[in-house]
């Protein structure tokens, strides 16, 4: 072929390349959307209701979105530590998702009535009784925030209604046995629960707690400590009368395992008494000293166990450095300064008490330090002059509120 042919004939063939390039592009990108497309329609969208694990029980319910959760779990971690006001706050922003939740309206309410709110907490609950008329969370918290008011009659219409709202559960029967509890009708106080057997005997974890409380209701130790144990958990309020349950029928090791996952202020001294009747005395020791008088709610009974499980010697120091901000320990310290037989230092301790008038446990401690110094006579007097005498035998003590005494090795130093 001539040149110049070639040359006139090449152009033709690069546009049909060109040409048949584009097409192909333009395939290529219809294939990738159609791509895409299908892609997209295959990716799964959030579920409108999911299963979750609520107290041991496969409960199915809306789905929440991270934002609502974020806020559900601040409003519960600000309601934890007291401040109820921000708690409420950070329910309502829980509630600002898809779907309204009667369960996040009912804890908004509680919360906004535990701050003081009542009116506000009076609005949400109707809000939310519009919403969900048949909601047993709704139901629960007019229940309890009419109970915390005062008004038991409408607490116990509220736990009535929540209990026919949703008949399986067992959160109604429970709040309302406790709250016929609380008012004294102790005969009633078992026909919720067992009218709920009657209706849901099989009802795993629910059942458990039913029994759990009946048990408890019943003095039933033994029965009492299966239930707790297949339960794997209970409320504060039943392992902490699981454990004095326990304690007076005389299973202490039982005793200690549960006042173990008791962590309230309040709660300690049970703890310390139930390590002490378990032999677990060293745990307990350990527990004591680093614990402030005040940390038992009461300094006296931060004494009590100080002279319970503290020798002679570790007991007196404790309570004269516990004394300079704690007046009231001066009697329990007297009593150390007898234990570690070192009478004179406790008459001294008791000099001041003895410028107004003297109760009947300072004048025993008087008597029982005369007698150790050896002025039984001076200790004769003291007794004549009392208006009802006082104990003359050397092992009288002062009463002691909680803890048990035991022996403690006597020591002495210098006085």
């Amino acid at each position: 072929m001539p040149e110049h042919a070639a040359s006139l004939t090449a152009p033709s063939a690069s546009k049909a390349d060109s040409r048949s390039r584009r097409g192909g592009s333009g395939l290529t990108r219809l294939l990738l959307r159609a791509c895409a497309f299908a892609l997209v329609a295959c990716v799964p969208r959030a579920p409108t209701t999911v299963t979750r694990v609520l107290g041991g029980e496969h409960v199915r319910g809306a789905f929440v979105s991270p934002y609502a959760y974020e806020h559900y779990l601040r409003a519960e971690m600000a309601s934890a530590r007291g401040d109820f006001a921000q708690a409420a706050s950070e329910f309502a922003s829980a509630r600002l998702g898809a779907e309204d939740d009667p369960f996040l309206a009912a804890r908004e309410a509680e919360s906004l009535d535990a701050s003081g709110d009542h009116d506000g907490a009076d609005r949400v609950l109707a809000e939310g009784r519009r919403l969900f008329p048949t909601s047993e969370a709704l139901f629960l918290a007019q229940g309890r925030m009419l109970e915390a008011r005062g008004d038991r009659s409408g607490a116990a219409q509220a736990f009535v209604q929540a209990i026919e709202a949703a008949p399986l559960s067992s959160q109604g029967p429970l709040a309302l046995s406790a709250l016929r509890l609380a008012q004294g009708a102790r005969e009633s106080t078992i026909t919720p629960l067992v009218r709920y057997l009657a209706r849901a005997p099989e009802r795993g974890a629910d059942a458990l707690k039913v029994r759990l409380r009946l048990a408890l209701l019943r003095g039933a130790v033994d029965d009492a400590l299966t239930l707790a144990e297949a339960l794997g958990t209970s409320s504060d309020s039943e392992r902490r009368q699981l454990t004095r349950l326990a304690l007076d029928a005389g299973r202490p090791a039982a005793a200690a395992r549960l006042a173990t996952g008791l962590r309230a202020t309040n709660d300690r001294a049970l703890l310390l008494q139930a390590l002490m009747a378990a032999g677990r005395v060293d745990e307990a020791r350990a527990m004591l000293r680093g614990e402030p008088p005040e940390a038992l709610g009461h300094a006296r009974a931060w004494a009590d166990f100080v002279l319970a499980l503290e020798d002679s010697q570790h007991a007196a120091a404790s309570l004269e450095e516990a004394l300079v901000t704690h007046e009231a320990l001066r009697p329990a310290l007297v009593e150390a300064e007898l234990r570690a037989s070192r009478p004179a230092q406790a008459m001294e301790l008791l000099a001041p008490l003895l410028s107004r008038d003297v109760d009947a446990p300072t004048r025993a401690l008087l008597g029982r330090a005369l007698r150790r110094g050896g002025l039984a006579g001076l200790a004769d007097e003291l007794e004549a002059l009392s208006p009802r005498g006082t104990e003359r035998h050397e092992g009288a003590s002062a009463t002691r509120d909680q803890a048990p005494t035991r022996s403690a090795s006597s020591g002495r130093r210098a006085p």
